[in-house]
Parts: structure tokens; C-alpha cells; sequence
């Protein structure tokens, strides 16, 4: 297998996701086995301020395309400027947080670049050499185990699932990246995102759940719910 592993990460208004920073975790520790680089990749409206923030996260190093036209995530301006990213780390691996956005854009740059995808992986191993995963099946009710005849070998990993490891340190430099492409130039373009409630917390990087259905009665059982979540 071609050494290193690529990490693609996601970022909304500047701050970086934690499923992404889980997915990162996993490729150094992995990096062990594997071999090779750690590189992350980011991109936004301002992705070298962004990824500074990773230069003391362990990766070895970090690609980032910064635009305009990129302040808002879309398929299409996304995908070709992960694709990019992907073209220039050359790595044998890439890892992408399993996010509704993660999820989009991996299937993105699999179709873009013909490339073998595991979706929603909740088990990664080396064997003989070989990255393996583990990922669920028949909504849950089964596990299969996969790996990939060809490289690179795309995946995106469930969150909450994988370790989310202290950054080990580090002096990784941001190296910019000129896309070879016009973002503002995308046949569609998102012009607005609008929380459904920027007082919660993201489903998706809670540590815990605390879910109520009918047993509480009505709405005003919901208020010892809240408390405790």
C-alpha cells in the first residue's frame, strides 16, 4: 500500500469540526502501522487561518485552498478543490469525518476521481500491510469487513466512534495551494446557511444523548430533559 494518510477537514465558520479532529486522531495512530505522512487538508473563505489552528495537531503536514467563493460548503466547488487536495498529498489512504457534509463530499471525490469508498466505517486495522475496515450493514443489523484492491482507498468514519486523542504536538507549516479551478464559477452556489438553533450543541459531537419521547406527557415534560442534557 502507497504510504501516508490524507485527512480532510471539515470547518464551519472557522472552527473545525470534532469529528474531523477524531478522523485525524485515527491517522496517527495508524501512521504507526501504515507509514508515511499525515497530511490534513482544509479548505474555506479562509482556510490558512483554519489550518493553523492544526500545526500542533501531530500531522506532518497541512494543504490548504482558501477562496471567496469557498465560505460556504457546495458539492461542486468542494468537491473539485478536495479532489485537488487528494492530487497533491498522493497518499494511499484518505480519511473523512462520516458528517451529513463528510458524508457528501466523500462520495464527491470518489465519483471525481474513480475511487474505491467505504462509507461510515466504525472499525479501521492493518493486515499484511493492508488498511481493513469495518463498517455496518442492513441498517446496523450486520458488520462487514472491506478493504480496497486499489489506491487511494477513501473512507469516513463514523463520529463519536473513534478516539479523540490528545494532540501530540508538533510544527507542521500551512502550505497554500492555488485551485486549478474557478470556484465562483460553480453551477450552484449556496448563498446562505441558517441554524435551526445555535444554542445547541451539534448531535453529531455530543459525548452524551439524553432522548425523551411520550412518557413525558407533553412539551412542559420536556423541561427536566433540557436541564439535565
Amino acid at each position: 500500500m502507497k504510504p501516508g494518510i490524507t485527512v480532510l477537514i471539515e470547518q464551519r465558520g472557522g472552527e473545525i469540526k470534532r469529528p474531523s479532529l477524531e478522523a485525524l486522531s485515527e491517522a496517527l495512530r495508524l501512521k504507526e502501522t501504515l507509514g508515511g505522512p499525515v497530511i490534513a487538508g482544509v479548505i474555506g473563505k479562509d482556510a490558512a487561518t483554519i489550518a493553523a489552528k492544526l500545526e500542533a495537531s501531530g500531522a506532518d503536514r497541512i494543504l490548504a485552498i482558501s477562496n471567496d467563493a469557498l465560505e460556504l460548503y457546495s458539492t461542486e466547488s468542494y468537491g473539485r478543490a478536495a479532489s485537488q487536495i487528494v492530487r497533491a498529498a498522493d497518499t494511499g489512504v484518505i480519511l473523512i469525518a462520516a458528517t451529513v457534509q463528510g458524508r457528501d463530499l466523500a462520495a464527491a471525490v470518489a465519483g471525481a476521481l474513480d475511487l474505491a469508498y467505504a462509507a461510515e466505517c466504525v472499525k479501521l486495522q492493518v493486515e499484511d500491510g493492508k488498511l481493513v475496515a469495518v463498517r455496518p450493514v442492513y441498517a446496523g443489523r450486520a458488520l462487514a469487513t472491506v478493504s480496497s484492491n486499489s489506491e487511494p482507498f477513501i473512507l469516513s468514519l463514523r463520529p463519536n466512534v473513534f478516539a479523540l486523542g490528545t494532540p501530540p504536538g508538533g510544527s507542521a507549516g500551512v502550505e497554500i495551494l492555488e485551485a486549478d479551478f474557478d470556484p465562483a464559477a460553480s453551477r450552484a452556489r449556496v448563498t446562505a446557511v441558517t441554524a435551526a438553533d445555535k444554542g445547541r450543541k451539534d448531535v453529531s459531537e455530543a459525548d452524551a444523548v439524553v432522548a425523551a419521547g411520550r412518557g413525558v406527557g407533553g412539551p412542559e415534560g420536556f423541561a427536566p430533559i433540557e436541564e439535565l442534557a
